[in-house]
């Protein structure tokens, strides 16, 4: 590889690989991309930086200055995932799950089944599932999939495709198996997994 292929990543984002790769130790520096690298591993080091980042202000929010290292069998995956996730609603979310992974409170909370179910989500399936969550099971006004589509400004396809995609990875049901599904609501494992990343 040339040197006209290799691109430092900041001094920030290098302290924070550092602080990053401190604590989970014993991971493969290869999945962080080192601290440089051909674009795409210099990209994965970024983005696991900023995760890393969100994740530790989540900990610090709630009191935890020196989290613990989380599970491989967690940490692993998620990290990976996260590496090459560009939208910031689905880094959020991993962010949310790696902070659970290393919250003493929480980190029991966290299900191998949940990395699985967010790999599978697309963008707008997290405003909607957040849209269901912050709902509270509350009776919907005039209807789920109307107050949806104004709260996320997604068209009637885009809601309904979400309700179509998040009842099928099992974290949302309809209120009356004979209504249309307008009306949507989470399911315990729905719930399970938006209360163990909130917050």
């Amino acid at each position: 590889m040339s040197a006209d292929n290799l691109i430092p990543i900041s001094d920030e984002q290098a302290k924070l690989v550092h602080e990053f790769l401190d604590i989970f130790g014993d991971l493969p520096k290869d999945l962080v991309g080192l601290l440089a690298g051909d674009r795409v591993k210099v990209a994965r080091a970024e983005r696991l930086a900023i995760l890393w980042a969100n994740a530790k202000k989540r900990l610090e929010d709630r009191g935890i200055a020196h989290p613990e290292p989380p599970s491989l069998k967690l940490a692993l995956p998620i990290l990976d995932a996260a590496a090459d996730e560009n939208n910031q609603e689905l880094q959020d979310l991993w962010a949310s799950l790696l902070a659970a992974a290393m919250d003493p409170k929480r980190r029991d909370w966290v299900r191998q089944s949940f990395i699985q179910i967010v790999k599978q989500l697309d963008p707008f399936d997290v405003l909607v599932l957040k849209a269901i969550a912050d709902n509270g099971g509350a009776q919907w006004s005039p209807n789920g999939r109307n107050a949806i589509m104004a709260r996320t400004q997604g068209s009637m396809s885009d809601v309904l495709a979400s309700f179509g995609h998040l009842e099928k990875l099992d974290c949302i049901y309809f209120a009356g198996a004979a209504s249309p599904k307008i009306n949507p609501y989470l399911t315990p494992l729905g719930t399970l997994l938006m209360n163990t990343v909130s917050g």
